[in-house]
């Protein structure tokens, strides 16, 4: 941390303490590192499965808001102790920013939850400066469901800069309606170019498949499209929508 707060060439770094036994003094300390450094145009830290929790995430969130020189962040809090006070924090930062091109967050599997999702959503919606937004929101408990699916559906729909867009929410709560919502979204934007959606091990069915498969035959500017339903309740009435959407 301190290597990276006193150089003044770095302009891109990536630390990897995946698996470690660092906590929240270390997850501070980067934090503070990146807040002070302004050299650095692209940063990636990997504290998955750490011992990490609301301090680094809010701590991050805050180095994300005073250095105006970063233009690509990707943090990952996947199977942390990061909650939705961090996933608050790191919405609002990204939210506001006015220099954020391109931005990954991977909080799967952590605590956070629907308050998390929306916010998430809402940065989503009002940053007019992103290129490029992953969002991982994956969970095992009953934290992340229709709730959020709806709100990042929006968020889509309404963006008007975001060429490449990933959203991660296997194993939520979220259904049909948000399935559909999301197709709606893909059909209606006119700016996204690659897409990539996870809904592996919901409640999802045919009528989100059925709708997934009209979106991609009505959209005319999507490139790429990835839509995982494995582990759902789709049957032959979606699988036969696809190919005709693709043929």
């Amino acid at each position: 941390a301190e290597a990276i707060r006193r150089n003044s060439t770095l302009r891109c770094c990536r630390i990897d303490l995946n698996s470690t036994p660092v906590g929240d003094e270390t997850g501070l300390a980067m934090a503070g590192a990146l807040k002070q450094n302004r050299t650095l145009r692209s940063c990636s830290i990997d504290f998955g499965f750490t011992q990490v929790g609301d301090e680094t995430g809010v701590a991050m969130a805050e180095a994300m808001t005073q250095n105006a020189t970063v233009q690509s962040w990707s943090i990952d809090l996947q199977y942390t102790q990061a909650g939705d006070e961090a996933g608050l924090a790191i919405a609002d930062a990204i939210r506001h920013s006015r220099t954020l091109q391109r931005c990954s967050i991977d909080l799967g599997f952590a605590q956070a939850g629907d308050e998390t999702g929306t916010a998430m959503a809402q940065a989503i919606r009002w940053n007019t400066t992103l290129l490029s937004y992953s969002i991982a929101l994956s969970s095992s408990s009953t934290q992340v469901g229709s709730k959020t699916g709806l709100a990042m559906a929006e968020a889509i729909m309404r963006n008007t800069t975001l060429c490449f867009c990933s959203i991660d929410l296997r194993h939520t709560r979220v259904d049909d309606e948000t399935g559909v919502s999301m197709a709606e979204a893909i059909k209606q934007n006119a700016v996204l170019q690659s897409c990539s959606i996870d809904l592996r091990c919901t409640a999802v069915g045919d009528e989100t498949g059925v709708a997934i498969a009209e979106a991609v035959k009505q959209n005319t500017t999507l490139q790429s499209c990835s839509v995982n339903l494995q582990y759902t309740l789709l049957s032959d009435v979606a699988g036969m929508a696809m190919a005709e959407a693709i043929r």
